[in-house]
């Protein structure tokens, strides 16, 4: 049936909509109870994991993954890291739009972030590693990734792991998209939701929790796995990534109204950044929500909203920024309607055009800084900025 949020913490924050009397109350579906020791869960619904739980420590872990729930499912919780000595620091690549036919730009950016510190734990990409999602195209996209990441790992602690995200171009091709995709995304296999109409799952690892949604498929059911899981963690850092952005800066592709749940749900939830591809240009926003009553989407410094970033193409053709403003429309994470207005200029504190993009970020402690890189233009960033949960 249809979810909504309680609005409580923990495993009381799921609910269901239910009459009661003339009103329409969403009702939690898990009363509170004892905590149990060890499963990673607020089962008391005050806000904290394991609380009262006593344990030794040890060598810092992996984080646990966590299932974005299937159909009828829940979603599950990112398992936290082991305690150890010291706070985490990992790196992680960010990129979209490959485009494989001829990689000759992705082979250029795989040799330039193979030089940049310190190696990555994993990359994530945002869709569109193909062109035509033909075999041979997914089979030179695995060779050219292949000197950096390992598609087939699944587990962090092997060889840098590697995520991806549905882009339109993925899908390509009619049936055979989802087999192509399972054959060569195998790492994937057993997160979340997979299936030819959508794959959708989040993943933790030490302090941060990942969640990568599909936009070429149907947001219903996302939009409530993207919620539990979003509730049920403890992560420091929350990031989102899905194909289509919301906001637009190309005159090729409109606003992903699609989407507006997903933006609706990370500002809610503060989410640190969501990215997106599919443009094939560069821009960041200042970390934003909109405002309840003006309507307006309005800039904020307590830490509340999200950043929006497009991070343009590591090896499709680049484009250029649009000017004007621009609507975008749909229903927000309660089904009520929703319409932005919007541009490339105003709130966008960064943005590169005409290039082929890639990021990286770094996670120390409760500090990570995002560095964006032109491709084949060396190590030093075009853009850089940080997020701190000190």
């Amino acid at each position: 049936g249809v979810a909504c949020d309680t609005g409580l913490p923990g495993v009381c924050a799921a609910g269901t909509p239910t009459c009661v009397g003339t009103n329409l109350t969403c009702v939690q579906n898990t009363l509170p109870s004892p905590e149990i020791c060890d499963d990673l869960l607020d089962n008391d619904c005050d806000g904290l994991v394991d609380n009262g739980c006593e344990g030794t420590g040890g060598a810092g872990g992996a984080g646990g993954e966590a299932g974005a729930g299937g159909t009828g499912g829940t979603a599950g919780a990112g398992g936290a890291g082991g305690a150890g000595g010291s706070g985490p620091d990992f790196g992680f690549f960010i990129w979209s739009d490959s485009h494989v036919t001829s990689p000759s730009a992705l082979t250029t950016a795989m040799a330039q972030m193979a030089a940049i510190d310190p190696a990555p734990i994993a990359a994530f990409s945002i869709g569109d590693h193909t062109n035509n999602a033909t075999s041979a195209e997914w089979d030179a996209h695995v060779a050219a990734v292949g000197v950096l990441v390992d598609p087939t790992a699944m587990a962090f602690g092997d060889e840098p792991r590697y995520f991806g995200a549905v882009g339109n171009h993925d899908v390509y091709g009619g049936a055979s998209w989802y087999g192509n995709w399972t054959n060569h995304m195998t790492g994937q296999a057993g997160l979340g939701y997979s299936a030819p109409d959508g794959i959708y799952y989040t993943v933790t690892y030490e302090n941060v929790l990942f969640a990568m949604l599909d936009s070429e498929h149907a947001a219903g059911l996302q939009t409530a796995a993207l919620r539990q899981a979003l509730n049920g963690s403890t992560a420091q850092f929350r990031f989102v990534f899905y194909h289509r952005p919301v906001y637009s800066c190309t005159s090729i592709h409109a606003g992903n109204g699609s989407a507006l749940p997903w933006l609706h749900l990370a500002e809610l939830k503060n989410v640190d950044a969501v990215f997106s591809g599919h443009t094939h240009v560069y821009t960041r926003r200042c970390r934003a929500k909109k405002d309840a009553i003006t309507g307006s989407i309005v800039c904020t410094s307590d830490g509340s909203g999200t950043v929006h970033v497009e991070v343009g193409a590591v090896g499709g053709g680049p484009r250029a920024l649009v000017s004007g403003n621009r609507t975008v429309s749909g229903v927000d994470s309660d089904g009520k309607p929703r319409t932005d207005t919007y541009n490339c200029t105003t709130n966008v504190v960064a943005s590169k055009a005409s290039v082929n993009t890639f990021c990286h970020v770094r996670v120390v402690d409760s500090l990570a800084t995002i560095r964006c890189y032109q491709v084949g233009a060396g190590t030093a960033p075009f853009d850089a900025w940080t997020i701190d949960h000190g």
